[in-house]
């Protein structure tokens, strides 16, 4: 098993709703790869998607997880699984709500990237960049890091994420 609390931080700053996200833009784009991210983003989605609790999360379940939101079929694909149905839902603020939890979409180049926080009902916080490519560049992760370490988070919990066929 994983044990998520080695990589837990507590809450960090809520992040306002980046203002000039084109969200147009955002919900045209076909397929969004998830491919960099905290630890902690990685363990619960692998927990949501293989239907566990994060305490029965194993090393193999997140080793491999080429995640991806295909937002023309409203689809999850990853971590070995394909066609998981999931649709985003927006508030009133354009904050994404999954169940209790909710996700921020707090910067974004709006041409190839867009970089996520969520608010966990647990009050835990994680953060997501989602790409419009499967793999991700060295200037982007320096952009990446210094968006989530603004809001407080540490860097040396961030997980890449290498696609494999």
């Amino acid at each position: 098993m994983v044990d998520e609390t080695e990589f837990l931080e507590g809450s960090v700053l809520i992040p306002k709703i980046f203002p000039d996200l084109d969200w147009a833009w955002f919900n045209s784009v076909p397929r969004w790869y998830w491919t960099y991210w905290r630890k902690v983003d990685l363990i619960r989605s692998a927990a949501f998607m293989k239907q566990k609790s994060v305490a029965e999360v194993t090393s193999e379940d997140i080793a491999n997880p080429n995640n991806c939101m295909d937002m023309e079929s409203n689809l999850l694909h990853g971590f070995g699984l394909k066609d998981v149905p999931f649709k985003l839902v927006f508030d009133e603020e354009k904050t994404m709500v999954f169940g209790e939890d909710k996700h921020h979409v707090v910067f974004s180049d709006n041409a190839t990237f867009a970089v996520g926080v969520t608010t966990w009902k647990d009050g835990e916080t994680s953060w997501v960049c989602w790409n419009t490519k499967q793999n991700i560049d060295d200037d982007l992760k320096e952009k990446v890091v210094e968006v989530v370490t603004g809001l407080g988070f540490k860097a040396e919990m961030a997980v890449e994420t290498v696609f494999k066929e």
